[in-house]
């Protein structure tokens, strides 16, 4: 699996979106939850007390860290624990509130059941195949996709793991797609093109964190560091894309002849320009001349395997000497 190239020794961040009130998703999740727009809204805010993200995590680990086994907990404890990694996931965290309510989508012995089995791990095993096991029995809860199944598999399994614990795979991580050319955009899959994961499969799942075990280790850093450092690093860059592209249609638009948006490649074209910006920081001096360059050598990239390597190796051409 490939991975983007950047500064993986810089430790530990915050999220890009820590603070509650820059938090459009987090207000969204709370609001809902706590509104009159759903049949069974929570007569208190999960996350009362608290004003930014990481103040939650740290919240949470040190409360799952301080369980020995199911048994000492009680189910009231269990259910505050699954709102507040739910509202800490963000809007994504909604349907399980939605429909017919949160009485009727929760399944508390499922969700016990897996809670259990998180907090009794045997640190010696290979926990890829029983955890990927596990948050697919979250599935089985309404409203519940791998997106949110690996947060609380992430959370609950800190206990035994602690800073290793399973990284989360959500849309940030994975990626999106781009309407027009199929092409992703974003996350691990705008780096994996050929091979992307499908966060709904277990076998990518697997596949998922195995990579990230693999990386961790190269990089010597932990799976906390590594999963939290690719989540901000894809925010960014997934809002540079979009911001670059619009850049780049307007150069055409301004620069070029109309023609050119004819071609029957045009939209991939453009795809491949603005993925070579985003991925070797291109300057904006030098858009004119990769543009250029790219569509007059659209024919050219099957003699070197893709337009990405047929660039880069010309890349002196948009780069400072």
């Amino acid at each position: 699996m490939n991975f983007p190239e950047i500064n993986y020794k810089q430790g530990f961040e915050d999220l890009t979106n820590d603070s509650f009130e820059k938090n459009s998703s987090l207000k969204g999740i709370l609001s809902l939850v706590t509104g009159n727009n759903i049949k069974q809204p929570l007569n208190f805010n999960p996350l009362e007390g608290f004003t930014r993200l990481s103040e939650v995590e740290f919240f949470l680990f040190k409360k799952i860290n301080s369980f020995s086994n199911i048994s000492k907990i009680n189910d009231n404890e269990i259910i505050d624990i699954f709102h507040k990694i739910q509202c800490w996931g963000g809007r994504g965290g909604r349907r399980v509130y939605q429909g017919e309510g949160f009485n009727e989508n929760f399944n508390l012995e499922v969700y016990k059941k897996v809670v259990s089995y998180c907090l009794s791990l045997d640190i010696n095993t290979d926990w890829v195949n029983e955890a990927s096991e596990w948050t697919f029995d979250l599935n089985q809860i309404f409203g519940i996709q791998t997106s949110f199944s690996t947060k609380h598999i992430r959370f609950w399994l800190y206990k035994k793991l602690k800073d290793n614990t399973p990284p989360i795979l959500d849309e940030v991580i994975q990626g999106k797609k781009e309407d027009k050319t199929g092409m992703w955009i974003s996350g691990l899959n705008f780096y994996n093109q050929i091979s992307p994961i499908d966060r709904y499969k277990k076998k990518d799942l697997k596949r998922y964190w195995v990579e990230m075990i693999k990386k961790s280790k190269e990089e010597n850093i932990s799976l906390l560091d590594l999963e939290r450092i690719l989540f901000n690093h894809f925010r960014n860059t997934s809002k540079i894309f979009e911001t670059t592209q619009k850049i780049i249609l307007k150069t055409i638009d301004d620069g070029f002849k109309s023609e050119i948006k004819e071609l029957p490649d045009f939209d991939y074209l453009v795809f491949e320009i603005v993925s070579y910006i985003v991925k070797h920081s291109v300057n904006e001096d030098y858009f004119e001349e990769l543009i250029e360059f790219t569509f007059q050598g659209r024919n050219t990239p099957k003699y070197y395997g893709s337009m990405e390597e047929y660039l880069l190796e010309n890349k002196f051409m948009f780069e400072d000497s």
